[in-house]
């Protein structure tokens, strides 16, 4: 009976010890469970107390005017692509100058009729007393040929002629078409 006791008392010992365990186990991760929620509490507090500040600050701003000038420069930033034509104009209107300044009694004469320029492409269209001012350069008039002209230029490629048309016994009607380089667009 002795031994019976000894076993039931160990058995209750180690029960009790169990049974303590499993309580300090559950206080530790009861403490920890606190210590976490207080800790995510208080982020929530901090990013709350921020989310409020950023909120102030962009009510402000849209109760600036200037703001709403700030999102339509900022909505054409993202959708315009800029290309240096300050740079370009000027050397095809020296080609024009060029043009201009030859001798009216030439048959090399060629005249602008139309200009567009896009930030893909340039056309003109142009009318000219003879086919040769495309081509041929002349050295007796000063004049160097428009196409070559125009294949000196560095900010342009595939230069083509869309299309000859004679107007009259001495002029024919052309479109010059050039595709704009982009390796300058910012």
């Amino acid at each position: 009976m002795v031994k019976k006791q000894k076993k039931i008392k160990n058995t209750r010992e180690k029960t009790f010890r169990f049974l303590v365990f499993l309580l300090i186990l559950s206080i530790l991760w009861l403490a920890f469970f606190k210590v976490s929620v207080f800790l995510f509490q208080k982020q929530i507090a901090e990013n709350k107390e921020s989310l409020q500040l950023q909120e102030q600050e962009l009510s402000a701003y849209e109760r600036a005017t200037s703001y709403d000038r700030f999102l339509l420069v900022s909505d054409l930033e993202e959708k315009v692509l800029e290309m240096p034509w300050f740079e370009h104009i000027p050397k095809i209107l020296q080609i024009f100058q060029d043009l201009k300044n030859l001798d009216p009694n030439s048959d090399d004469i060629i005249t602008l009729s139309d200009f567009n320029v896009s930030l893909d492409e340039i056309t003109l269209k142009w009318n000219v007393s003879t086919l040769k001012a495309l081509y041929y350069n002349s050295p007796t008039w000063g004049f160097k040929a428009l196409l070559e002209r125009f294949q000196e230029l560095d900010f342009i490629k595939d230069i083509t002629i869309r299309s000859y048309n004679r107007v009259s016994d001495r002029s024919f009607e052309f479109v010059l078409n050039a595709k704009v380089i982009n390796n300058d667009w910012k």
